[in-house]
């Protein structure tokens, strides 16, 4: 597994415990002292989040087309205190199933490439 598929992993798992933590926050609803717990980490979530987004934008060169591309993910990042808006982390997950699709059409070319150099 390459770096970019370790990071989309990870930056999947923060963003289902954030889903998770805002969620039992509303549900549950804990003491205060918890509230500003997972209130404070979904702030560093999405300040992760945030940095990521600027991270590579800046480095792309095509910045229309990432924006483009990516603007649910810039939606994802913003620091939000309501429930509702939360459920926008959620759409990390759709870089994760992007990235597995990218990968499994790479690993048919390859077996492709292979079994046409064979013959």
């Amino acid at each position: 597994m390459g770096w970019r598929l370790y990071k989309e992993l990870v930056f999947a798992l923060l963003a289902v415990i954030s889903v998770g933590t805002v969620a039992y926050d509303y549900a549950v609803h804990p003491t205060a002292y918890t509230s500003r717990l997972i209130f404070e980490f979904d702030i560093v979530v999405a300040y992760i989040f945030l940095g990521d987004f600027f991270i590579t934008w800046l480095l792309t060169k095509q910045k229309r087309g990432y924006l483009r591309r990516n603007w649910y993910l810039l939606l994802a990042s913003i620091p939000m205190t309501y429930a509702w808006a939360e459920l926008l982390r959620g759409l990390r997950l759709l870089e994760l199933v992007r990235l597995i699709r990218a990968a499994q059409h790479a690993q048919i070319v390859w077996e492709t490439a292979r079994r046409y150099r064979k013959v």
